[in-house]
């Protein structure tokens, strides 16, 4: 498995009037590993639905410590500066207090994928993951939903169940409400103004321990140096 996309790309999906943004994964080689989490972590925060793809064997851990940092980026430092970037647009909106619906795509080739039980096999490794010792889903996501798909070596991938989960998410807007496309642009602008600065390349932060400093203001203060 490897990534084919660099950086983040956006589209208008005309249809369904739905804004789509494509990142790089977990796997992308890039030359600042820290800046590539942040990268991700603000996409997952402005999104509505996100989907995580992953084609393995198995579901490996350090997926589930990732999406359990996100879910505590959105709402340790996110889901405030979206609302205040929403309340300063002319267009009247509201503001979820929740966060985007959770799609995993899992695909295998050799193995069977997860049928029995599904609800609790999650909440498990998101609870392992985060040390918790009441097993709970992350706190941001709104929902989250299992795909899983075996595809044995030279077939294509069927995506219509994924498909289907989708378009349920966009149909159902009485968690998480549409905003127009400038709202979407304003707040993913007002979190790149506020969480930017040069980042270590020598820190690399293990998943399960929110990296404030991926967030922290990078500036120093003359007078008492912090």
């Amino acid at each position: 498995q490897s990534s084919c996309t660099t950086g983040a790309w956006v589209a208008m999906e005309p249809r369904s009037s739905t804004v789509v943004i494509d990142t790089e994964g977990m796997l992308a080689v890039s030359e600042n590993e820290n800046e590539r989490k942040r990268l991700l972590l603000k996409v997952l925060a402005v999104s509505d639905i996100v989907i995580y793809v992953t084609r393995a064997e198995r579901l490996h851990q350090d997926m589930f410590s990732f999406l359990e940092d996100a879910s505590s980026a959105y709402c340790k430092y996110f889901q405030k500066e979206l609302e205040s970037a929403a309340s300063r647009t002319s267009h009247a909106c509201a503001v979820s207090s929740v966060g985007p619906a959770l799609v995993l795509f899992h695909e295998t080739r050799n193995t069977e994928v997860l049928e029995a039980d599904i609800n609790s096999n999650l909440i498990e490794r998101f609870s392992a993951a985060a040390n918790k010792s009441i097993r709970s889903f992350p706190l941001a996501y709104s929902d989250v939903v299992y795909v899983g798909q075996r595809k044995p070596e030279g077939t294509a991938t069927d995506f219509s169940q994924l498909r289907r989960a989708v378009v349920g998410f966009l149909s159902h807007n009485s968690v998480r409400l549409p905003r127009v496309p400038a709202v979407l642009y304003h707040q993913l602008t007002a979190l790149n103004a506020k969480f930017t600065g040069q980042l270590d390349t020598g820190t690399n932060f293990v998943g399960g321990i929110l990296p404030d400093l991926l967030f922290r203001c990078p500036k120093r203060c003359y007078a008492c140096a912090h």
